[in-house]
């Protein structure tokens, strides 16, 4: 309800507003008729800086981290004014009143608190709170009245004229005449104080809005405001006891009797008896418990003391509820932040700390994190050292286990019927139930990143995805059904032919496929009784048949190239690895299965059902060639969910697919000179020894590998027929030597046609000469190299065995004749680490660099732009670098090879010399390597690089200026992490999400649910 006041106070600002726009009416004919450009005032100029921002995409803190280049958190006004001008273009007239606004006392330079508490009392901040204004008039009114001046006063002492209103220089120069002024308020906060006051902006208070803002404080918001008051219950309680609040939360942690259940209503009985009767302490505890789990975790902890700190209370406790959280977890600081590509050497800015600080700290906001960031940047540097935050955790854990040590133990009576009856719940539950009871500790909500694009069952971490999938169990039982359909992918109430997963366009099959309304969803169940995803003997590439239907031969090859390791498909010693984890076999009962891919080097778990395409009582798609086994149906299926409908698995490469399924980078060779613009120079048998050396390697280091040939149509050699086509992709199985009884080496390589038939017809091909003098030969072979590898502990090759089932030898000759593109897998061994760097292109970027001197001079400063500065004396130093960016399968109308949705990319490294600090221009004499040609390939790569001690500066670049699109950079190195460092000229740098879910696992509680079911 408003007051009379209130409503005096809305008329007198629709007056003024009245005013100024009829004023703003007369200076715009004054500036039609005279042709002369005017601003108005500072409100005009900041509003004309946030209008650039939204226009660019940016918010208006942007601007000063953008004149801020070396994170000192200060810049000169000369600075700030040229971004303005070059990055926001706004006209000169605007860049002088904004910079008289942000620099107030006139000093020629702006800090970084300075600029956003100046677009918070401008009510422009995007970044942080709003709450500066208010708090500054807080501080003016406190201030005013400690000075013995009541409203009346103050305003006539301001107002020597009598003029009935006060404007912001009347108001600075009487705050600025009172003594001590200067230990109360800044002359900013006075600027703010004026700005809360001078709610119709028109640079005029009345005497009688004064009085009545003198006379009321800032009220504050509502939001919040009841958790606010039983907060405060504690709060004042405790303050009464002498009790201080980090002593309070100490006090809980040494009270948890099992880490992983958190702070139970009997600790927290136990803990606040003496301080809280019974009623409150079952509210306070229901306040803090907000997820009505039974318990607070250590997350909830912290957000308490978020909200209940006050002036003098520190961060150390913190460290304390960390390390209990860590213990929990069954995790060390150290593994924890290794996940996030963070050492002990690791240097840390502000802004690569609050990407951790919520994960490891769950600040709520901006503001919390830099306070923690300042509480631990003891030398203001700007920069925390990662053993900081090791040293801090480890020693707070020290700390808090001597004191548990000498905590006597004592039993307390259970007083709260709600805790007998949550226990006596959590009892009774199945074991799937108790599990989902167990993580919603860990995961209490969810968010739009826990989910990949629109799907509602596609996430993109384990622990959302074992929550949604107990959800689906508790759903399928409380409604007394037996299996799980999913509404997003198959026939439906919405959808009841299923069309809409097999076609992109609904109802519009494409010719030759049979009509979606002829085509049945049927369980596995229907189809075989005793079903396996593998037999026990694993998979085999001649396991793998391709439906003469759906056009993805170059997945199915994956498949096939993939199954020489059933490790990719299963981990055995891994519950979290493959692409069906253990971790999920689980639900199979229930029809639920959850494959998980690799998108952008982020693993994203794709739940199905158990219902599959037939036609005539046959499946329509890809299949295993033994009844019993589905690895290769439901990994197609999982990958069409993925990508929208099977048709849009039509065509691709096979590099995708087996970057994909497995995570690990895939690269291409270009064999044919014919198809190699950037690497022609090569004679013919430079080529073959290259091509020969890359088998070597791959062999050595187990590369997955596949090929194809350009074209379409069968492929002819010398006018023979070969039994292969263009356009087709193989897998390619193994490659070997061998000794014939001549003493002649013969370079070997067998490879399978995914279909599981249609073979190589010349030398080398099953009943060919050259394979029945040398059949014992290869047989011998095989079975001494699954031998070896046994004994070695590596993945064997199947043996060679002749028959019509697709797989066939040839030899590196005829090989190097027929086949234009090589595929394989950049296998790095553990001791290469790799930094992510996710970021994008943006219309301000001008792409590639033509002839025209301009354009080679702007190229370091208007691309992304990363520095790689190396120094170890770790000798034979090397790196590699590869670029993927969105996948254009995942547009569902969109056709391979996506030319309209992948940008046209290509990298260049660059080595400054030792004086040079950055890349001033293109400069191709420092050029040391590239991606090649410009390529809208979905990943791209540099070939494995030596370097040295020096400086390098690493710019992608697009085709063409004004190109927009989302990039993930990797860079992967052999030498120890704090022997390299990486800035970035871009907002955006590098985050990596860690695998929590792994770690989690580990936990007793946890383990003993999951091997339970």
């Amino acid at each position: 309800m408003k007051s009379i006041d209130d409503y005096k106070k809305i008329v007198i600002t629709l007056k003024k507003k009245v005013k100024q726009l009829q004023q703003e009416n007369i200076d715009l004919k004054k500036v039609s008729s005279q042709k002369v450009y005017v601003y108005s005032d500072r409100f005009t100029a900041i509003k004309q800086l946030k209008k650039a921002a939204k226009k660019l995409g940016l918010t208006p803190e942007m601007f000063f981290r953008a004149a801020d280049t070396k994170s000192m958190e200060i810049v000169t006004t000369k600075r700030l004014g040229d971004i303005f001008k070059t990055m926001a273009k706004l006209h000169d007239n605007y860049v002088q009143e904004l910079l008289k606004v942000f620099d107030v006392e006139d000093s020629g330079s702006i800090t970084k608190d300075e600029y956003y508490q100046t677009l918070e009392m401008y009510q422009i901040n995007e970044e942080y709170g709003s709450n500066y204004n208010r708090n500054s008039y807080s501080k003016f009114i406190y201030f005013l009245k400690k000075e013995q001046y009541d409203g009346i006063i103050g305003f006539i002492k301001m107002d020597p004229n009598k003029l009935g209103y006060i404007t912001r220089e009347m108001f600075v120069a009487f705050t600025q005449s009172l003594n001590n002024w200067q230990q109360y308020l800044t002359l900013r906060e006075i600027y703010s104080a004026y700005q809360y006051m001078d709610i119709s902006e028109n640079e005029q208070i009345s005497r009688e809005e004064y009085l009545q803002a003198f006379d009321k404080l800032p009220a504050i918001p509502k939001v919040g405001q009841i958790q606010e008051q039983k907060i405060n219950i504690l709060r004042k309680v405790l303050l009464i006891k002498g009790v201080k609040l980090s002593s309070f939360v100490l006090e809980l942690m040494l009270s948890i009797q099992q880490p992983e259940l958190g702070v139970t209503i009997e600790v927290f009985y136990n803990v606040t008896k003496k301080y809280l009767d019974q009623k409150e302490t079952l509210a306070l505890f229901k306040l803090m418990d907000h997820q009505e789990k039974g318990s607070i975790d250590y997350d909830e902890i912290m957000s308490f003391y978020y909200m209940t700190m006050s002036y003098g209370d520190s961060f150390e406790i913190l460290f304390t509820v960390l390390a209990r959280k860590l213990q929990a977890m069954n995790i060390s600081i150290e593994r924890y932040l290794k996940q996030e590509q963070i050492y002990a050497e690791t240097q840390l800015t502000f802004e690569q700390f609050n990407l951790i600080a919520n994960d490891l700290f769950n600040t709520p906001n901006y503001e919390i994190s830099e306070k923690l960031f300042q509480a631990l940047d003891l030398d203001n540097s700007g920069i925390v050292s990662a053993q900081e935050i090791i040293t801090y955790t480890n020693e707070s854990l020290k700390e808090y286990n001597l004191l548990l040590r000498q905590k006597t133990k004592t039993q307390s009576t259970l007083m709260f019927e709600d805790f007998d009856s949550t226990q006596i719940e959590i009892a009774n539950l199945d074991v799937d139930e108790q599990l989902l009871f167990e993580l919603k500790k860990y995961k209490t909500s969810f968010s739009d990143k826990d989910r990949f694009e629109k799907f509602q069952y596609i996430l993109t971490n384990e622990i959302s995805c074992l929550i949604i999938c107990l959800q689906i169990v508790q759903n399928i039982k409380l409604n007394k059904q037996k299996y799980w359909e999913d509404p997003e992918f198959g026939s439906s109430q919405t959808d009841p032919y299923g069309s809409n997963a097999i076609y992109r366009v609904e109802n519009l099959p494409i010719q030759g496929w049979p009509d979606a309304k002829d085509i049945c969803w049927q369980r596995i169940s229907e189809i075989c009784s005793d079903w396996v995803f593998m037999d026990e003997n694993g998979a085999n590439a001649n396991d793998v048949i391709q439906s003469h239907y759906l056009g993805d031969c170059w997945l199915i090859s994956a498949l096939t190239i993939i199954a020489s390791n059933d490790k990719y498909l299963v981990d055995e010693n891994d519950i979290s690895k493959g692409l069906y984890p253990k971790l999920f076999h689980f639900f199979k009962k229930y029809g639920i299965i959850v494959i998980k891919f690799n998108k952008m080097f982020r693993d994203i778990y794709v739940i199905i059902d158990d219902r599959f395409c037939t036609y005539n009582n046959k499946l329509l798609f890809a299949e295993c060639r033994s009844e019993r086994e589905w690895w290769v149906q439901i990994i197609e299926k999982a990958y069409a969910k993925l990508h929208s409908c099977y048709e849009a698995l039509t065509s691709g490469d096979i590099s995708q697919a087996l970057f994909d399924f497995t995570g690990i980078p895939c690269t291409r060779y270009i064999i044919d000179n014919n198809y190699n613009d950037y690497d022609n120079d090569k004679t013919i048998q430079e080529r073959k020894e290259q091509l020969l050396k890359i088998f070597q390697i791959a062999k050595q280091s187990n590369s997955l590998m596949g090929c194809s040939a350009h074209g379409t149509g069968q492929v002819l050699l010398n006018g023979e027929e070969t039994g292969l086509y263009k356009g087709h992709a193989y897998s390619i199985l193994h490659y070997f030597q061998l000794k014939d009884d001549q003493s002649r080496i013969h370079k070997l390589i067998m490879l399978r046609n995914p279909w599981g038939f249609g073979e190589w017809k010349l030398k080398w091909s099953d009943y060919s000469i050259q394979m029945s003098e040398n059949l014992d030969s290869i047989k011998s072979y095989f079975d001494n190299e699954i031998q070896r590898c046994n004994q070695q502990g590596v993945e064997p090759p199947d043996q060679y065995t002749q028959g019509e089932d697709g797989i066939f030898i040839m030899n590196f000759k005829s090989f190097y004749n027929i086949f234009n593109t090589l595929f394989y897998s950049v296998n790095l061994d553990d001791k290469w680490s790799v930094m992510r760097i996710y970021d994008s292109f943006n219309k301000e970027h001008i792409g590639t660099p033509t002839l025209n001197e301009r354009s080679q001079a702007l190229y370091p400063y208007r691309n992304p732009k990363y520095t790689i500065r190396i120094n170890h004396p770790f000798p034979n130093k090397r790196i590699y670098i590869t670029l993927s960016q969105r996948d254009g399968r995942l547009d569902r109308l969109a056709k391979y090879p996506y030319e309209t949705k992948l940008v046209k990319i290509i990298m260049c490294l660059f080595q400054l010399q030792q004086h040079e600090t950055e890349l001033t221009k293109y400069d191709s004499s420092k050029k040391v390597l590239d991606s090649k040609l410009l390529s809208s390939r979905r990943d791209i790569d540099m070939e494995i690089f030596s370097v040295q001690n020096a400086t390098y500066v690493l710019i992608p670049s697009a085709h063409q200026p004004n190109i927009t699109g989302d990039y993930v950079i990797s860079i992967y190195f052999d030498f120890p992490p704090n022997g390299i460092i990486i800035e970035s000229n871009t907002e955006q740098q590098f985050l990596l999400q860690p695998k929590i879910f792994t770690s989690l696992m580990q936990n007793p509680t946890l383990f003993k649910l999951f091997n339970q079911l």
